[in-house]
């Protein structure tokens, strides 16, 4: 996993106004990609004691940059919704969460792949139960599933398949579920976004 949130990291937004919208930008010489996020918040009209709350808008464009030697290369973004208790349920036809929680009570997410350059994107899903007490372990937990998936392709294979064939969510949902990984597998440029 090349991005992840890691503390001893430095992060930083080329544009943010620290309350309603936010850019990022990754440029990755190492593997021959850039990436650019931009965060756009709606407002609801409705305020708690701390805050406006509101809707968060998510883009995601990923563009091989000029130092990309592979033509081949892929990318592959993971996401991840985590409770402690299972009040989840993903929705593999229509690609989304439904779900309920006493912070934000009944909620969806949507994952809408708008692949604008590419073609043949792929999304790939798992949900797994984890002790309350490891839900914050994302990463381990998504490598952990990854690492399952490709041992098994290996074994039902005579050739390795290619990396991007090989380290994939095994799209399987355990029925008591509190963890859920959505991945989307990209070759050349692409924009994933949500809909507000």
């Amino acid at each position: 996993m090349r991005y992840t949130c890691e503390q001893d990291f430095r992060f930083g937004f080329v544009k943010s106004d620290g309350r309603n919208y936010a850019k990022e930008v990754f440029i990755d010489k190492e593997n021959g990609y850039n990436l650019m996020a931009s965060y756009l918040k709606k407002a609801s009209g409705i305020s708690s004691k701390l805050v406006e709350l509101g809707e968060w808008a998510l883009r995601i464009e990923g563009k091989p940059n000029a130092s990309s030697k592979q033509s081949s290369s892929s990318i592959s973004l993971i996401f991840n919704v985590a409770h402690q208790f299972n009040q989840f349920k993903w929705i593999s036809d229509d690609n989304y969460f439904t779900g309920k929680t006493a912070e934000l009570g009944e909620f969806r997410i949507y994952f809408d792949v708008h692949n604008g350059y590419s073609k043949g994107s792929d999304y790939r899903y798992s949900g797994v139960n984890v002790e309350s007490g490891d839900i914050w372990k994302s990463k381990d937990i998504v490598i952990g599933s990854m690492h399952l998936f490709a041992l098994e392709k290996i074994q039902s294979s005579q050739n390795y398949p290619p990396p991007n064939q090989l380290f994939l969510l095994p799209n399987k949902v355990d029925e008591d579920a509190n963890h859920f990984s959505i991945q989307n597998i990209f070759s050349g440029s692409f924009i994933v976004k949500n809909n507000v």
